[in-house]
């Protein structure tokens, strides 16, 4: 194994060469930096790899990741620029490569960063927590030069001068100090982002400075035309601020007359209506070659089925993915390659794919403890025992192809005998199947989830002679109006299958304690035909499909919902329950339920069971029981436990009616747990290898936790 910073052993097998820094901006000495990589890599016979980081701020990180990226990858044409926004140090790089099996691995960086990177890293090698673990035959940190290329050096080109530049409005000096391949056009476009984000206020601030205060209207105005960039001349209100509306793509098939679906044809009318270009891409048709993907621009060939091509800047653009983009290889490729680009995808493929999959859904569903029907795979014949015990073992039940839509593929069975014969017939096809317990309804409901929230529902009415509800399928419909317990378990669904417009389907079935509400499934391709719906934007009330699809096109097409805008935090960080007291909480990405708050005692204050006396912080308080949730504490051990909502406080931030469960964390490190659905619901991202972000210091509890388990 390689020991000092600049020995590499000689072993055989599959490696890696990275580097992993700032370029903020890429300059001509990080060119000397990825020269190093390279040549390093061909001498090896390794696989090479460029990692920038995220860091953004107005000073010393003026470009943001993506435009980062974008100028790199065409400043070193020769380079594998990654871009892939979970890689936030070296450190996960390092893990990356390990999980992709990589054996021998090479880290360059600058001469100063050697020892310190070669001594961290080293310490994950062989790690005894495989999920720490990097699991290297060879590793070694080499040298790029004597000089680092992120250094704030001003002697010989460094970032902090080629910002320094370019805040000063030296642009020849600038051009001087770019990497040798880049074009003018992308050195000039580089030049005027790291000036807007770096302050053009700082310009018109130096214009005024340099007028006599006496100079007449006119003459201003000529001077700030002469001197100022258009951000400048808008702010002063010289030029009017101009808002380009987005371009609109609908990813879909057309049928042999040329005609799309109903749905695609509202998205349509939508943006006509609103003024927004749009096209419709046959994705049976239409493809991309890699030379037609440059800086900010795609080219779609032959998007139209007639030849065509379109040209798109990717960040302007917004994409409607329609279910039919999952039915071949063309469309699945399409998509995948579109949301790779700065293009906003209103779902991904990810999501599209999971919601497709009725198996995997379920799953999905379960595990973040959402009620919904019993589901089992059934292989063979040989599972179909152990797939009827799961749900239950009772007729009838409900066989499903794992991909249909519509109410395809979707067949009620009443007894053992048929069961079999209808799972041989469906085999025969090479189809995947499912069963799932059978609930006696008269209606389901679909929602409409968009960005997170319920916009539309609408009550299914079961058909004579089928047990079916779809829309598709000649049922009648009505408006139905969600309870709040409903919305929530609705948004819910549709968060754990991570899609941004999708119908969640569900039901209404008597239980031990009345109504209950199971998931059925969730749609990421959502129709707009089982109208008319009742709405949760603008007035309320009743909207047609038509309708529902203009409020999905206008609140889409307003960049601010196309991103939601996350908070960094650290794996550790205090937190304020307010009304109680402070403590340092563990912020936990792999616990799928709700926050946790540990408590001395908690018992119930009324023979009614909903409200609850607890003891926690010193602090005694009684507040009402929202629900009781069973979890699973591992090695099957399972804990029934009490919810209450409390408000509270993380950084600057205040956050009410948030939901904690209460345990006994007397042997955990941390009175508090923060889990995934918080963080997700409040757009938190979370660097495990900080602490602390959102306050250098934390008073914690006198009371000391030991483990870090749940």
């Amino acid at each position: 194994m390689a020991r000092g910073g600049s020995y590499i052993s000689e072993a055989n097998g599959e490696g890696m060469v990275f580097t992993f820094g700032r370029f903020n901006p890429p300059h001509s000495g990080h060119e000397l930096l990825i020269n190093k990589v390279i040549s390093t890599a061909r001498k090896y016979g390794y696989d090479h790899s460029i990692y920038a980081s995220q860091s953004q701020d107005s000073n010393k990180n003026p470009l943001g990741y993506n435009d980062k990226i974008k100028y790199m990858k065409t400043a070193f044409k020769k380079a594998n620029v990654v871009k892939d926004p979970k890689m936030k140090n070296p450190f996960f790089v390092a893990k990356k490569l390990s999980d992709e099996g990589y054996k021998h691995v090479i880290l360059v960086v600058g001469g100063d960063r050697v020892k310190d990177l070669e001594r961290e890293i080293r310490k994950y090698i062989g790690h005894s927590d495989p999920n720490k673990s990097f699991n290297f035959d060879t590793f070694s940190v080499v040298s790029a030069g004597k000089r680092d290329p992120d250094s704030d050096d001003v002697t010989g080109m460094s970032a902090s001068k080629m910002r320094s530049l370019a805040s000063s409005g030296d642009f020849d000096g600038f051009s001087k100090g770019v990497p040798s391949s880049m074009s003018s056009s992308n050195t000039r476009k580089m030049y005027d982002s790291i000036r807007k984000s770096m302050g053009v206020r700082e310009d018109i601030s130096s214009l005024f400075d340099d007028l006599d205060i006496n100079i007449s209207e006119e003459e201003l105005e000529r001077q700030a035309i002469n001197r100022l960039d258009s951000d400048s001349l808008q702010l002063l209100g010289i030029m009017e601020q101009v808002e380009e509306e987005p371009t609109v793509i609908i990813l879909s098939t057309f049928d042999a007359e040329g005609e799309y679906s109903d749905t695609t044809d509202k998205l349509v009318k939508s943006c006509d209506k609103m003024g927004l270009t749009n096209y419709v891409v046959s994705v049976e048709d239409a493809y991309v070659v890699d030379e037609d993907m440059d800086d900010n621009m795609i080219t779609i060939h032959n998007y139209n089925g007639d030849g065509k091509k379109l040209n798109l800047d990717t960040s302007n653009t917004v994409c409607f993915p329609r279910g039919s983009v999952l039915k071949n290889y063309s469309g699945i490729g399409i998509l995948s390659i579109i949301q790779d680009t700065d293009i906003f995808s209103v779902n991904k493929l990810s999501s599209m794919e999971l919601a497709q999959n009725k198996f995997a859904t379920a799953i999905a569903l379960e595990r973040s403890n959402i009620n919904s029907p019993r589901t089992a795979l059934v292989a063979n014949e040989d599972a179909i025992e152990i797939a009827l015990d799961k749900i239950g073992g009772e007729f009838p039940v409900v066989v499903k192809t794992i991909t249909g839509a519509e109410g395809i593929g979707v067949s009620l069975v009443e007894s053992r005998e048929s069961l079999t014969g209808v799972l041989q017939s469906l085999w025969k096809f090479e189809a995947e199947v499912i069963i799932q317990e059978y609930f006696e309804i008269d209606f389901d409901i679909r929602s409409i989830v968009l960005d997170g929230k319920v916009i539309a529902s609408v009550k299914r009415i079961k058909g004579s002679g089928d047990f079916r509800t779809n829309k598709a399928l000649g049922n009648d419909t009505e408006p139905y109006i969600l309870s709040e317990e409903e919305i929530e378990i609705v948004e819910k669904a549709a968060s754990a299958i991570k899609c941004y417009w999708c119908g969640v389907d569900h039901m209404v079935v008597d239980g031990e304690d009345g109504e209950e509400y199971k998931v059925l499934e969730v749609n990421g391709s959502p129709g707009s035909g089982a109208e008319p719906f009742h709405s949760y934007f603008g007035d309320g009330g009743e909207v047609s499909g038509q309708e529902m699809i203009d409020y999905v096109v206008d609140y889409v097409s307003d960049r601010e919902n196309w991103v939601s805008s996350t908070t960094e935090i650290g794996a550790i960080e205090e937190i304020e329950i307010i009304g109680i007291g402070k403590a340092d909480a563990r912020i936990d990405t792999g616990n799928e339920m709700y926050n946790v708050l540990h408590v001395d005692s908690a018992e119930y204050s009324t023979e009614d069971k909903d409200m609850v006396r607890l003891s926690t912080m010193g602090e005694t308080k009684v507040m009402p029981v929202e629900e009781v949730v069973t979890i699973n504490t591992g090695s099957g051990n399972r804990e029934k436990r009490m919810v209450v909502k409390l408000d509270m406080k993380i950084g600057s931030k205040t956050i009410k009616n948030v939901k904690f469960s209460l345990a006994n964390r007397e042997d955990n490190d941390y009175p508090i747990l923060v889990g995934k659905m918080f963080l997700k619901d409040h757009h938190f991202s979370v660097d495990v290898a900080k602490e602390h972000v959102m306050k250098e210091s934390s008073e914690i509890l006198n009371k000391k936790f030991t483990n870090l388990a749940i």
